[in-house]
């Protein structure tokens, strides 16, 4: 008998042990690009942060994804690849290069940002807004 309650007992501290998680495991979104870099401002911190009156959205609330391959936005053999779209409440904004900042137009829609991986203009985002190209640093969804 006791021999019994013993086996049961190791196989049931056994079993707990196998329950119990030893690691986190977090999902990674594997970026395709190798040339450019992610362009979503990285110090977004979601809604009513910093601020209730100034933030913007986290590059994982807006749900941005990257391609590798041509677009058809530029000329060239492969480029990464994204579309701006914001969560209700905010807007996109686009950090110029050399300064200043561009917005969607009209609201809500989906902006197309892309950046070539090759060529002279390899590592060089670009966001086409009401139909013209814009040289671009980084992208946001911000309140309004």
């Amino acid at each position: 008998m006791l021999c019994s309650t013993t086996f049961f007992l190791f196989f049931f501290f056994k079993l707990l042990e196998a329950c119990i998680p030893t690691q986190n495991v977090e999902a990674v979104d594997p970026f395709p690009c190798n040339v450019c870099s992610k362009v979503y401002a990285t110090y977004c911190q979601g809604p009513n942060l910093p601020s209730a009156s100034n933030w913007c959205s986290t590059e994982s609330e807006v749900g941005l994804t990257y391609t590798l391959g041509p677009s058809s936005y530029l000329f060239e053999p492969t480029a990464c690849n994204t579309e701006l779209s914001c969560p209700s409440g905010t807007i996109g904004t686009f950090d110029a290069t050399g300064g200043g900042e561009l917005m969607e137009y009209p609201l809500g829609t989906t902006v197309p940002v892309y950046c070539a991986e090759s060529g002279p203009e390899a590592g060089k985002w670009l966001a086409w807004i009401t139909n013209e190209a814009f040289a671009i640093d980084l992208i946001r969804c911000q309140n309004y």
